[in-house]
């Protein structure tokens, strides 16, 4: 039997446990972008904040769409892969 751990397919068996996280994660980059807001252009931090928000936010649109594609037809067979 495979180890369910070393498989990269296991990190979206937990992803899909929290259908939150990509709310929260896109929460968290518009409070960024706020701060940054208040900050203004000068300050000497605000513009790789702005960059680290985007990296975070595009990396959550793509798990967003990930998870969108992972439907119980898929998590049903990885496990039945899992077990086999």
């Amino acid at each position: 039997m495979r180890s369910l751990q070393a498989d990269p397919r296991h990190r979206k068996l937990h992803l899909h446990r929290d259908p939150t996280l990509v709310w929260r994660t896109l929460s968290a980059v518009a409070r960024t972008r706020r701060a940054a807001t208040v900050l203004g252009p000068d300050h000497p931090e605000v513009w790789l904040i702005l960059e680290l928000a985007a990296s975070v936010e595009s990396s959550a649109r793509a798990l967003e769409v990930d998870l969108d594609e992972f439907d119980e037809n898929s998590l049903e067979a990885t496990l039945a892969e899992a077990s086999a």
